[in-house]
């Protein structure tokens, strides 16, 4: 896939860098195809941080399909854009899995229960959608 395919896939108004990480990210097609966050960094040559940030932005304000992985069982790690069903659950199972293990965290410095710290996060969300 060249960068000329890739084109349409760029939403308006993305910075260099933005374009770059997302161009990259793009031609990892599949979770199993995913790019470690240091390989990642050095091929746009920002630091591992920005490359966060940036993902962060992208999927946040522009919707972008970018699915992560940690490894586990799959020996794979990094960042892919979802591209099927099978993609979607795996990065689905990945945020839940680290929204569950911060609850338990928080939990435990907050002397709750992970229901309890759900909950109060569930508020905070609604919270924030009104504002």
């Amino acid at each position: 896939m060249t960068e000329a395919h890739l084109m349409p896939l760029m939403p308006p108004a993305l910075s260099l860098e933005q374009q770059r990480v997302l161009f990259v990210i793009a031609t990892r097609l599949g979770w199993q195809s995913a790019i470690p966050l240091r390989e990642l960094a050095e091929t746009v040559r920002i630091t591992p941080r920005v490359v966060q940030q940036i993902v962060k932005h992208l999927i946040e304000s522009h919707h972008a399909a970018i699915g992560s992985i940690t490894g586990g069982d799959a020996g794979v790690h990094g960042y892919f854009l979802i591209v099927t069903r099978e993609d979607l659950e795996m990065a689905d199972r990945q945020l839940t899995h680290r929204i569950m293990h911060t609850a338990q965290r928080l939990a435990h410095l907050r002397r709750n229960t992970p229901d309890e710290v759900l909950g109060q996060i569930r508020l905070e969300l609604l919270e924030g959608s009104r504002a």
